[in-house]
């Protein structure tokens, strides 16, 4: 269905809700009948005035719309083709979210990150480093950063800088932004 026929639709349903309220209200039809012709002209300028407003607000809306649409595109690429790995993780460790560059860099389908732990993908021996990082960011404000082994898929390691920002996450809990970047100095504890 085209957003044309959508929009027409939702127009004509608007309408028909404003046509079942006027109907409700019979008292406006008995003061119309006791207007002067001057005073009918006058209402039906205004009524003229309001609905020229409202058609300009309604093409205001239209082109703010749009604006956003772009802007949304424009910022969701920006964030999926990121020279950094971003990742959105949940207190528990689960990966909510992922960009392109992160799954490039971890050698996986963006998708199947999603639902996966991220502690899969960190070394065994920074899984504490990690851990650290998140309950620095839970308690400090700012961006919070470690170095660390990270594997990609086929198990290959490689070096990484991971920075680590909480923010708020479902219900009560605290969810992680987590960027990482490939560094060639190895990490050190």
């Amino acid at each position: 269905m085209s957003d044309t026929t959508l929009e027409e639709r939702n127009l004509q349903r608007l309408r028909q809700r404003a046509e079942a309220a006027i109907e409700r209200k019979p008292t406006a039809r008995d003061a119309l009948d006791k207007l002067s012709t001057e005073e009918i002209h006058r209402l039906i300028h205004e009524l003229d005035v309001y609905r020229v407003e409202l058609e300009m607000q309604n093409e205001e809306l239209r082109r703010t719309q749009d604006e956003l649409e772009e802007l949304l595109d424009r910022y969701t690429d920006l964030y999926d083709y990121a020279p950094v790995g971003y990742l959105i993780v949940q207190s528990y460790g689960i990966i909510t979210s992922a960009n392109v560059t992160a799954a490039n860099l971890l050698l996986e389908n963006r998708k199947d990150l999603e639902g996966t732990s991220v502690q899969s993908f960190i070394d065994r021996e920074y899984q504490d480093a990690f851990f650290k990082l998140r309950r620095s960011a839970e308690k400090e404000a700012g961006v919070q950063s470690c170095m660390v082994v990270m594997r990609r898929k086929g198990d290959l390691p490689f070096h990484a800088r991971m920075d680590c920002i909480a923010i708020p996450g479902e219900g009560s809990s605290t969810a992680f932004r987590v960027s990482f970047i490939e560094h060639p100095a190895p990490p050190t504890q």
